[in-house]
C-alpha cells in the first residue's frame, strides 16, 4: 500500500524534521498560530461592528453652544448642535468660524451599533 503519495509524504516529513532540528528557535511558531487567529478574528469583530452600514447622508443642524472636549493631546474644540435626531456633540474646528444660531451642514453614517455625525466637507459648513 506504501505508493509514491506515502513516500512523498514520509520525504517531506523527513525534511520538515530536519529542518526543525538545524533552526530550533522556531520551535514557538506553532504556538503561535492560535494568537495570530485570535487577534484577527478580534480585528474583524471590530470592523464588522464599526464599519458603515450605508452610505453617508446629508443633513442639517443648528449650532446652540461652544465648548472644548479634553484628550490626552489637548483641548478639542466643540460645538452642540440640534438636528432632526436630538442635540449631538461634534467636532468643529475654530477655522469654520461659526456662531450660534448658524446652520451647519453635517454628515451622517449609519453603523451596526448606532451612528457618528461629523461637519461637512465644505469649505464654509456654516451658513448665517
Amino acid at each position: 500500500m506504501g505508493g509514491k503519495g506515502s513516500e512523498l509524504t514520509s520525504t517531506l516529513r523527513k525534511r520538515v524534521r530536519f529542518w526543525l532540528a538545524l533552526n530550533p528557535d522556531v520551535h514557538h511558531l506553532p504556538k503561535l498560530v492560535p494568537w495570530v487567529g485570535g487577534f484577527l478574528l478580534l480585528i474583524g469583530g471590530l470592523l464588522w461592528l464599526f464599519y458603515p452600514t450605508g452610505p453617508a447622508t446629508h443633513t442639517s443642524g443648528v449650532v446652540v453652544g461652544f465648548g472644548f472636549q479634553e484628550t490626552e493631546e489637548g483641548s478639542i474644540a466643540t460645538a452642540s448642535v440640534r438636528t432632526d435626531r436630538g442635540v449631538r456633540r461634534i467636532e468643529l474646528p475654530t477655522r469654520f468660524q461659526c456662531r450660534i444660531g448658524d446652520t451647519i451642514q453635517l454628515r451622517r453614517r449609519s453603523t451596526r451599533t448606532g451612528e457618528f455625525v461629523v461637519v461637512a466637507r465644505t469649505p464654509k459648513p456654516c451658513s448665517r
